[in-house]
């Protein structure tokens, strides 16, 4: 359709620039005439080269108006003024022509640029479609830990070892996880050092199992801040297919490298997955955090917000 309407366009504005050739032809026809007939009128003779379009013009005329006047002893006829009101009354005419090409090409300007807004809408809908049935294949999440413990006792003015008690509390912390998410039956659980990775099936278990994990890493954070020991946490969530096993851990550690403390982020596909799943059971707001650089590129990054 698009096509069409950018085919009529080059056609009128064609059969704009014919009308303003005409005009400016027309123009120039109506002012040689009304000079002839002001110099004619004074008695002068250096235009008479034009005098046989003149009587062609006046012959014309008066096949239908005749009319002349006297002045003393010249005889005054009006053919050739009456010939350059009827010029600019068609230059008139011919403006006006060239008005309604002009709001006709306006017309399919806007005419063009709704098709292009309705098909890109079309197209748009069948992508995020596709999108969706593709998304929906991935029915497997997985989640990244990381977490940080510091003795907040321990600074450059009181002094003290930063490492003293550290290992300890982590141990603490792994154990704790162990036995928080051993009431899940979907999981496997791997830790290493202050790192725990929690691979799930059944994408529609992500909000008892994301609850649970943020969940505990609160009571953890308060609980060693009673000890008064400072505990940051990162988190990371993706999607992932049975056969897409070796590219977990690859995309989960770009999530991580954005250290962004205490939150839970993810990429854009997972938030549309997410999103299909029922809006009223649904636990967590899925916010843009932003954009991020990872490996040179541009990346737009989203959270996971708890509901309140």
């Amino acid at each position: 359709m698009i096509k069409i309407y950018k085919f009529l366009k080059q056609i009128l504005i064609i059969a704009k620039n014919i009308p303003m050739l005409i005009q400016l032809v027309l123009i120039f026809l109506a002012m040689l005439v009304a000079l002839y007939w002001f110099i004619n009128l004074t008695g002068n003779t250096w235009m008479a080269f034009f005098q046989p379009v003149a009587t062609n013009i006046m012959k014309f005329v008066h096949s239908f108006y005749h009319q002349q006047a006297q002045m003393g002893q010249r005889v005054i006829d009006g053919s050739l003024l009456l010939f350059d009101l009827i010029l600019f009354a068609i230059i008139f005419v011919i403006g006006k022509s060239t008005w309604l090409i002009n709001q006709g090409i306006i017309l399919l300007d806007k005419l063009i640029d709704t098709t292009k807004r309705r098909e890109e809408a079309i197209l748009n809908r069948k992508l995020e479609a596709e999108m969706i049935k593709e998304i929906l294949q991935y029915d497997n999440y997985a989640i990244a830990l990381k977490f940080e413990l510091q003795d907040s006792m321990v600074n450059n003015f009181w002094g003290g070892d930063k490492n003293a008690g550290v290992a300890e509390r982590k141990e603490k912390v792994l154990n704790h996880f162990d036995k928080a998410l051993g009431i899940l039956n979907n999981v496997k659980i791997a830790k290493t050092d202050n790192r725990i990775l929690v691979l799930a099936r059944d994408f529609q278990t992500f909000d008892r199992t994301m609850l649970l994990v943020i969940s505990e890493m609160e009571k953890l954070k308060a609980f060693m801040m009673q000890d008064r020991w400072i505990m940051n946490w990162y988190g990371a969530t993706i999607l992932y297919k049975d056969e897409d096993m070796k590219l977990i851990y690859a995309d989960l550690q770009k999530l991580m490298n954005l250290q962004l403390r205490n939150e839970v982020i993810c990429f854009g596909n997972f938030s549309l997955r997410y999103s299909q799943i029922n809006k009223l059971s649904q636990k967590f707001n899925i916010e843009r955090r932003g954009s991020y650089s990872i490996e040179g590129n541009e990346v737009a990054i989203w959270r996971l917000v708890k509901k309140i």
